[in-house]
């Protein structure tokens, strides 16, 4: 999938004129560069950094996911362009689009180009470079960034997204798979993986980079499924381990509890004895809305047998916390709870 120079161009690199960031916060990132590292290098290492300090905003995330009206939202400085200025390490509540601009800002800086642009449905490849002025004036705050930047002749797709995300991955060490090579040359694509793995062994230098790609611990499961498995009271056991060791908060640890049912549970015990939903937790004496998961548990089978189900919560503490049916369902009764518009349901538990 080559791509048209034609489209994108030196002169419709985005200049970023009208964006103003912590220039602490900038001044403290470039100076951690470490010496010696090519074009393509100082982007991953300053990518993966962000990722490590960056985390997604929850209320926003809510609100995109269908659960929050913007008039009952704590804060809209997310679409205004101003709020650029204070983000940074202690600040670090972002959503996608800005972390587009602020990654594109600094290495504008660094003198490496970037691009906001249109692409075909399905199709990551650029057809269009949005102009910058009317993505600034028109449509940031309002509309998901298709972003990129160019090094040299290659092309490089950054997806920026709530969940599933760089943001979780890069802070447990894992590699960061959100980053798609336009040109897809071979060559290409390994000195990518090589700008990453040595941004890693900068950043966190005594820890090892675990793979992200988890189909193949599907593939391996599904190798070994004839052999001895692991009971779920042990799996179960090892997950909440986990849970109790990390330090992370918010979206990143729902993201991290996420990532770890896969690597725990096997595809069929996802399905049918420990399936894991989304949904808004409603705090209306506090004013506070916060995703947090619920967990179905069944040791034979969560649809085959719901009557034998059991829940649990997390909410951002270091335990999954026992739940009865009645409880959750009187939860969703009286909006305490609200489903995602669009996402999976709590077997046994209706809607409002």
């Amino acid at each position: 999938m080559a791509l048209d120079n034609n489209i994108v161009t030196n002169s419709n690199a985005y200049k970023y004129d009208v964006v103003r960031l912590d220039e602490e916060f900038e001044q403290r990132l470039i100076s951690q560069i470490p010496e010696g590292l090519n074009k393509l290098e100082i982007a991953m290492f300053i990518y993966v950094k962000l990722c490590k300090i960056f985390t997604y905003d929850e209320e926003f995330f809510l609100h995109i996911m269908g659960t929050i009206p913007q008039r009952n939202m704590s804060s809209m400085n997310h679409t205004q362009l101003s709020n650029l200025s204070r983000i940074n390490e202690d600040n670090n509540s972002i959503v996608c689009w800005e972390f587009a601009i602020i990654y594109g800002k600094i290495l504008k800086d660094l003198e490496i180009d970037s691009y906001v642009y249109d692409s075909e449905l399905f199709d990551i490849k650029p057809v269009e470079v949005v102009d910058e002025e009317e993505y600034f004036v028109q449509r940031y705050g309002k509309w998901h960034p298709t972003f990129g930047i160019k090094i040299d002749d290659t092309f490089i797709n950054f997806s920026f997204s709530a969940w599933h995300s760089d943001l979780s991955l890069a802070k447990n060490n894992y590699m960061v798979r959100d980053i798609t090579c336009i040109n897809e040359t071979e060559q290409e694509k390994q000195a990518i993986t090589d700008a990453i793995t040595k941004a890693y062994s900068y950043l966190a230098p005594n820890e090892s980079i675990k793979s992200s790609n988890f189909d193949a611990y599907v593939e391996e499961y599904e190798k070994s499924s004839s052999s001895v498995q692991v009971p779920l009271s042990e799996k179960m056991e090892i997950l909440l381990e986990k849970i109790k060791e990390s330090n992370l908060t918010g979206m990143d640890m729902l993201d991290y509890i996420l990532l770890l049912r896969v690597l725990v549970f096997n595809p069929r015990e996802r399905e049918d004895n420990f399936k894991a939903t989304m949904i808004n937790g409603t705090y209306p004496e506090k004013g506070i809305h916060k995703p947090i998961m619920v967990f179905t548990l069944n040791d034979t089978s969560i649809s085959n047998n719901p009557e034998n189900n059991y829940y649990y919560i997390y909410n951002n503490g270091k335990a999954l916390i026992p739940i009865s049916k009645e409880e959750l369902q009187s939860g969703f009764s009286d909006d305490r709870f609200i489903y995602f518009r669009e996402g999976s349901r709590i077997s046994g538990i209706k809607e409002r």
